[in-house]
């Protein structure tokens, strides 16, 4: 008698357990939008990749706006070769290098672009994924082996355990990484970024200054074009006077090219090494990270496997 009394027992606690787990499940896969709400965390993290995202964007249209302002400067270099100053190939030799630089740094610039678009992909799946598909899963498989007592109830309870405590490690682990990044970026990265980004469009606005210096300005062509009598047309003089102002001026530019040249590459290497680790370093840390603790996870319940059965049936208990 009393054996069958602790019989019905159980299979009531374990009817009222199952049904308990299963309600947990439709209700977190039918009704997503009430159960699996953003939690703040999330939208910190949302925030923090959009700010990113319009950072790096901006690097990439500075870039561009660098390189189109040197291509101009190179172009400009070479309309004076016919005048035969010697100076269009030092400016060339000077910006070439710089130019590949900046074309470089640009592409990095959209890598890390791409890289934030996959964070803020797996920030908007990761719940989906975590708690509708993972946890939903934990708790069916969790509900249908209480009802097997052998060992293959007691394997598939732990499979579900780790699917559950996986599914919770998933369902954090992106959107705090995220505020992890946030505070290396106020803390260490950020200062760094604008001013690093005031220097480059700083250095695009000198470019387009030099541009201006490298042809020739009005009074030179006013110079050069008057209408004179054909005796003054065949006086060099003139021309020279204004070729040799010209010429100054190219070469002063020139100088100027070599200067900035060296300043603009160390900003450009700088602002790559800050959206490398930011954009791609922090990221595959946190891929690590989350492989170690899933498999930390999936070690440590199979470690269970020697627990006594009775220690494994929480509702096997009599009363």
């Amino acid at each position: 008698m009393q054996t069958t009394h602790r019989h019905t027992t159980t299979i009531f606690r374990r009817a009222v357990a199952s049904v308990m787990l299963l309600a947990l499940a439709a209700a977190i896969h039918f009704f997503p939008a009430q159960v699996n709400r953003p939690l703040p965390v999330d939208e910190r993290a949302q925030q923090y990749l959009n700010e990113t995202l319009i950072k790096t964007s901006a690097a990439f249209a500075a870039a561009k706006g660098l390189n189109a302002a040197i291509s101009l400067v190179q172009e400009s270099s070479i309309q004076l070769q016919p005048m035969g100053l010697g100076l269009d190939l030092a400016a060339g030799q000077v910006l070439d290098p710089i130019n590949d630089l900046v074309e470089r740094a640009s592409w990095v610039f959209l890598a890390a672009m791409t890289s934030v678009g996959i964070q803020q992909f797996l920030l908007r799946i990761t719940p989906w994924l975590s708690m509708e598909v993972l946890l939903c899963i934990g708790l069916v498989l969790y509900a249908l082996a209480l009802w097997n007592r052998q060992g293959a109830g007691l394997r598939a309870r732990r499979l579900a355990i780790k699917i559950m405590v996986a599914a919770v490690i998933l369902r954090l682990m992106i959107p705090v990484s995220v505020l992890v990044y946030d505070h290396v970026d106020q803390r260490f990265l950020a200062e760094n970024y604008r001013s690093d980004m005031a220097e480059i469009q700083q250095a695009e606005t000198d470019m387009d200054a030099l541009q201006q210096d490298m042809v020739p300005g009005t009074d030179e062509q006013q110079t050069m074009e008057q209408d004179r009598s054909w005796a003054e047309k065949l006086d060099p003089r003139p021309y020279l006077s204004a070729l040799s102002d010209l010429k100054k001026r190219v070469q002063a530019a020139v100088e100027r090219i070599t200067d900035m040249a060296a300043n603009t590459g160390d900003t450009l290497v700088r602002l790559v090494t800050l959206f490398v680790i930011q954009t791609m370093v922090l990221p595959l840390a946190t891929l690590w990270l989350l492989a170690a603790a899933l498999r930390m996870v999936a070690r440590g319940m199979g470690a269970g496997r020697t627990t006594p059965p009775a220690a494994q049936e929480p509702f096997e208990k009599g009363s």
